[in-house]
């Protein structure tokens, strides 16, 4: 007994010396061990971009999903992330920006980080999703798993774990009438995930980029 209690506070001393001295030990792994040149900060243009919720059934867990809309703002980061990543010339840059943008007139498209054990490709899984925007409901033309960029890892950051598999989820931009599902008159759009007994929701105001402005400012 007197051994076991010596143990514990052996352990518990060791703990609290390690985490007075945590800060010192980082500084002096930084200082010792070449960290690299540090590139462009992102943070703040990143932050907000990716939208996290977990449906509980109680205390079990139904899903867990990541969502980043891949809407003017997210290409352009990337397209940034991408150009200096690669080192591309300023002319590279505005072709590959001016592509980015492009997609956005064709598709409307999110990437999703799923729990492995809750897969979104199948039409008869779990969890269905859908697109509502000006009033409407709209089902995706195509769900695959993907396989992500660097930059788009980088986005997601910590939420993109061993755990997780992502997906693309993609609609047309345009209506069956054959027009643009984000009119002028559409100010904010929902991602809905369902279930047969549950479901949750993610929403976004809608911001448009002016491509000629967008390119010129560069």
């Amino acid at each position: 007994m007197k051994q076991s209690m010596l143990l514990i506070s052996f352990t518990t001393g060791i703990l609290l010396l390690l985490s007075g001295c945590g800060g010192r030990i980082v500084d002096w792994g930084k200082q010792n061990f070449y960290q690299g040149e540090k590139g462009p900060d992102y943070t703040d243009r990143i932050k907000g971009l990716v939208q996290s919720k977990t449906v509980y059934n109680q205390l079990s867990t139904e899903g867990m999903f990541d969502v980043l809309w891949l809407n003017d703002e997210a290409r352009t980061l990337y397209a940034d992330m991408n150009s200096a990543r690669l080192g591309k010339t300023p002319e590279q840059y505005k072709m590959f920006l001016r592509r980015q943008l492009e997609e956005n007139n064709h598709y409307i498209t999110f990437y999703v980080l799923s729990l492995n054990r809750v897969p979104l490709k199948d039409s008869d899984t779990q969890w269905t999703i859908q697109l509502e925007a000006g009033g409407n409901q709209y089902a995706p033309i195509e769900i695959k798993q993907i396989e992500l960029a660097p930059e788009y890892e980088y986005i997601f950051g910590e939420k993109l774990t061993p755990f997780k598999t992502p997906y693309q989820v993609k609609f047309g931009a345009l209506n069956a009438d054959d027009q643009p599902i984000l009119h002028e008159g559409v100010k904010d759009i929902a991602l809905h995930f369902s279930t047969i007994d549950r479901g949750t929701t993610f929403n976004w105001e809608v911001r448009r980029y002016n491509l000629k402005d967008t390119l010129a400012a560069e």
